[in-house]
């Protein structure tokens, strides 16, 4: 097939080789589920934790809302008031509808319960948080 044959098929055919981008919606984040599994990002150290506040800092932008926020693993070690990024956890858990915390990652790290009322936090057991992420429109996984 000659160069003049390949045109020919595709103009045929009609396609579009560079589609104009999607643009953003505001209400797009309405659907957006973030999963924190951890209280740094990438590595443990302070390097990581900095790098989990800056996440934290653009997803917790009032302009947009997160429908669902989901802690579990070490990510529940923020909810506890003496954390470096608690202040970086409320800010982006008031810009969310709804923030969950799995149960099981309350218990292993010995976080009580009773600190988590500054935070509207709804409780998930394991089987409630694999539900949530697996039917989640829109995931963003931070780990």
């Amino acid at each position: 097939m000659n160069r003049e044959q390949s045109n020919e098929i595709l103009e045929s055919q009609g396609l579009d080789l560079l589609p104009e981008e999607e643009r953003y919606s505001p209400d797009a984040a309405l659907k957006l589920t973030v999963h924190i599994k951890h209280d740094w990002y990438s590595e443990d150290s302070s390097h990581g934790r900095m790098m989990l506040s800056s996440f934290m800092s653009v997803l917790s932008d009032p302009s947009s809302k997160i429908g669902v926020l989901l802690l579990s693993g070490s990510a529940v070690r923020m909810t506890d008031p003496s954390s470096d990024l608690h202040d970086d956890l409320l800010r982006i858990s008031r810009n969310s509808l709804m923030t969950g915390v799995l149960i099981d990652s309350i218990d292993e790290y010995g976080i009580d319960p009773a600190i988590l009322t500054d935070l509207q936090i709804t409780e998930y057991t394991a089987q409630d948080l694999a539900f949530e992420l697996i039917n989640a429109e829109n995931l963003i996984t931070l780990e």
